[in-house]
C-alpha cells in the first residue's frame, strides 16, 4: 500500500467554501464542482502566478495528494460509464415500444453502446475496478436505475421541489435520510393500517409483533 505522505503534492485553484467549493480548469478558463475537471500544479508558486496573470478574484491555492485527483478522476470515469450503460440499455428497451424503428434511433443506440465501451477504454483501471469490485459496481448501477425510475416518475411541475430537496440532502445529509425514512415508514404503516381495516385483523398481527 502507498504511503500517502510519500505522495506528491498537487496545487489546485479553487473558490468557495464548502459544498459551494468549485475548481479551476485551466484548459477551458471556468471553475468546476468536480475535482476531476480541475487543472493542477506541481508548485504553490506556479498556481499563485495564474491567479495574478487572470485575475481570478477571492481564489485560493488548496493543496490535495496525487491518489485524491486520481480517485476524482477515475470516480467521474466510473459514474460516466454506468451512466453510458444504462442509457444505452434505456433506449434498446424504448426502441421496440416506439411507432417506427427508424434509422436515427437504432443509430443513436448503436453510438451510444460505441460510447460506453470507448469511455471504458479511457480508463487503464477500469477492467481491474470492475473485477475487484464487480459487486459495488453492480449494486450502483442499480441504484442508479431507481434512481431515473424513480426522477422518471416524477411530473415536470414538481422537479424544482425534488431539486430543493436534493439541495438539502447535500448540506445535511442525516437529518435528510432520517426525514426520508420516517416519511416512508409512515406511509408502509397507513398501507398496512388499510390492509388491516380491510381484513379486520389488528396493525400488529400484519407487523409481526
Amino acid at each position: 500500500m502507498n504511503n500517502q505522505n510519500n505522495e506528491p503534492n498537487l496545487f489546485i485553484i479553487a473558490t468557495g467554501e464548502g459544498a459551494n467549493t468549485k475548481y479551476y480548469n485551466g484548459k477551458h478558463q471556468y471553475f468546476t464542482s468536480d475535482l476531476a475537471g480541475a487543472t493542477y500544479a506541481n508548485k504553490n508558486q506556479e498556481a499563485l502566478r495564474i491567479i495574478n496573470y487572470y485575475k481570478l478574484a477571492n481564489s485560493r491555492v488548496i493543496i490535495i495528494k496525487e491518489s485524491e485527483y486520481i480517485f476524482a478522476k477515475a470516480n467521474a470515469m466510473t459514474k460516466l460509464t454506468i451512466m453510458a450503460e444504462c442509457v444505452s440499455m434505456y433506449l434498446k428497451e424504448t426502441i421496440e415500444f416506439l411507432p417506427n424503428k427508424s434509422q436515427v434511433t437504432k443509430n443513436a443506440h448503436k453510438h451510444l453502446k460505441l460510447a460506453a465501451e470507448s469511455i471504458k477504454g479511457l480508463n487503464p483501471d477500469f477492467e481491474h475496478f470492475v473485477k475487484t469490485h464487480e459487486d459495488d459496481v453492480f449494486d450502483v448501477q442499480g441504484y442508479f436505475d431507481k434512481f431515473i425510475h424513480e426522477v422518471a416518475s416524477i411530473p415536470f411541475v414538481d422537479l424544482l421541489n425534488v431539486t430543493a430537496i436534493l439541495q438539502a440532502y447535500k448540506i445535511d445529509e442525516k437529518s435528510m435520510c432520517g426525514i426520508a425514512k420516517k416519511v416512508i415508514k409512515h406511509n408502509e404503516d397507513k398501507e398496512k393500517e388499510k390492509v388491516a381495516q380491510k381484513n379486520q385483523v389488528s396493525i400488529y398481527d400484519i407487523k409481526g409483533v
